[in-house]
């Protein structure tokens, strides 16, 4: 009979550890899962953070681009042109950028023909 007894109180002992093994294993995977919040939290903020600096980026790069155009377009204004209707169009109206008698002149300042070429 005490044998029966000791051995009850043996298998309740290791039923003890277990159930504090078990509980000690709970406690460490529920630590865990905290960790893991917490760094999936600080990624999540990294993460807003990258693109809210990407996001500025973009728009610093658009508003700058679009400061640029407008600086242009009223640097040069639109010139108007009209359109002349002219009854006789004749060559002499081309645009003409020496005299004839200057021709040869400017050919034999480049050495090509002229006056004192042999």
């Amino acid at each position: 009979m005490n044998f029966l007894l000791i051995l009850a109180f043996f298998i309740l002992a290791i039923f003890g550890c277990v159930s504090l093994a078990q509980s000690y294993a709970s406690a460490k995977q529920a630590q865990a899962v905290i960790e893991t919040n917490h760094t999936a939290q600080l990624a999540l903020r990294g993460q807003i953070a990258s693109n809210i600096v990407f996001a500025l980026t973009a728009l610093i790069l658009l508003i700058v681009l679009l400061f640029l155009v407008y600086l242009l377009i009223k640097k040069a204004p639109v010139q108007k042109t009209t359109l002349v209707q002219e009854e006789s169009v004749s060559t002499s109206r081309l645009p003409v950028f020496w005299d004839k008698e200057e021709l040869p002149n400017i050919i034999s300042d480049w050495g090509w023909a002229g006056k004192d070429t042999p």
